[in-house]
Parts: C-alpha cells; structure tokens; sequence
C-alpha cells in the first residue's frame, strides 16, 4: 500500500505544471500516506519540498522535523529548511544554514535555483548569493546560474559584482536583451 502511495504522488508530481491540480493531490496522497505511516521518510520529505513550494513554509518544517537526523544532513533536505527560515522571515537563520552549504559538494544547481523563488519572495537576496556564489567558487555554475547571481547582486546592490558577473554570462552565450538591460541598468545607476 505505501508504494502504491508513493508511486501515486510521484506521478502528480510530475504533472506540476501541466495540471492545475497536480501539486494539490501530490500533497493530499502524502497525507494519506502519512497518516498510516507517520515516518515516512519519502512522504515526508516531499510533503515537505511541495508545501515549501507552495509558501506553507510552517507546515514544510513540521515535516523536516520528522525526518530522522540522517536524512536532515541532506544537502536537498537542508536547501528546503534554507527556503522555509527565509521565508518566515528567519534570514539570519537561513544565511547560516546556507553558509554551511555552500561547500557541499552534493549541493545541485537545480536544487538550488528551484529554491530561489523562495528566497527572492522573502527578501533573502544574500542568502541565494552565498548558495550560487559557493557553486560559482566550485567551477558548478551555469550562465543560468550566474544570471541570476548577478541579478541578486543587482538586488542586493552590490553593484560592481553584478556588472562583472553579467557581463561573464554574457561573454558565454549570446547577450540577451534581458542582460544588456541588466547591464545598462547597472552602469546607469554607478554614474
């Protein structure tokens, strides 16, 4: 029944984004799996992940809480917890915690940007530049990423390492007008 369960959620997963409904019945099966299997690792985790996703950042700790203590030292795990401090305000806490990422060699990319969201609704630009700076400082940044550490630098007014930043990803692909604005925005305001 639990893999039933797990397979079932899995599959709504994967039709966020192409199905109004698929984040909703993904958590509602990991409720009921939940309430037959309270610890769950997987359910929990996830539940967590989709709930972070959807800004019930109090509900998302609830379930990292029950994790046990190894599966809270994943990398993916302690991005979430990242996400939810900041957006409960908590940015000290969650810096810290990213700080303690940062050279994580398990740390993914796609983890990483998919938590930006979060933390750019909360107002934590620093803490989504010490995740992508600690990616960029390991060589594991793509033009995608350093775009949008250097628009978090631009937000954070840091104005000098945007520039350069930008102008990286720009040398790597083609400038987009989205960077050339980025980057005229930027010159403007250091006149």
């Amino acid at each position: 029944l639990v893999g039933a369960y797990l397979n079932l959620a899995h599959v709504y997963q994967q039709q966020i984004g192409k199905q109004a409904e698929a984040a909703r019945n993904a958590a509602e099966v990991y409720r009921k799996l939940l309430a037959i299997d309270p610890g769950n690792v997987e359910a929990n985790f996830q539940l967590a992940l989709l709930l972070q996703q959807q800004g019930d950042y109090k509900s998302s700790l609830v379930h990292l809480d029950r994790l046990p203590a190894e599966a809270r030292k994943n990398a993916r795990v302690r991005l979430i917890l990242v996400a939810d401090r900041a957006g409960l305000g908590q940015r000290s806490i969650a810096g810290r915690e990213a700080s303690a990422l940062q050279g994580d060699p398990s740390l993914s990319e796609t983890d990483v940007l998919a938590i930006m969201p979060a933390l750019e609704s909360s107002h934590a630009p620093n803490v989504g530049i010490t995740l992508l700076e600690g990616l960029a400082r390991q060589g594991r940044a793509s033009p995608a990423a350093l775009y949008r550490l250097g628009v978090l630098y631009e937000a954070a007014g840091q104005l000098s390492k945007a520039r350069s930043t930008l102008e990286k990803v720009a040398q790597t692909r083609a400038a987009s007008v989205q960077i050339l604005l980025h980057l005229a925005r930027i010159a403007e305001s250091q006149k």
